[in-house]
């Protein structure tokens, strides 16, 4: 495998991680406010 389509393939993971990281923050935010507001 070529360095360049390696770097793409970690580019594309890194990618995944960083949305999957943001959809966990929404359902935490979700999480204390529905705390909150018991």
């Amino acid at each position: 495998m070529a360095v360049s389509e390696l770097n793409e393939d970690i580019q594309d993971q890194i990618c995944d991680l960083l949305e999957n990281l943001q959809q966990i923050e929404k359902l935490k935010n979700k999480d204390i406010r529905i705390f909150l507001i018991r």
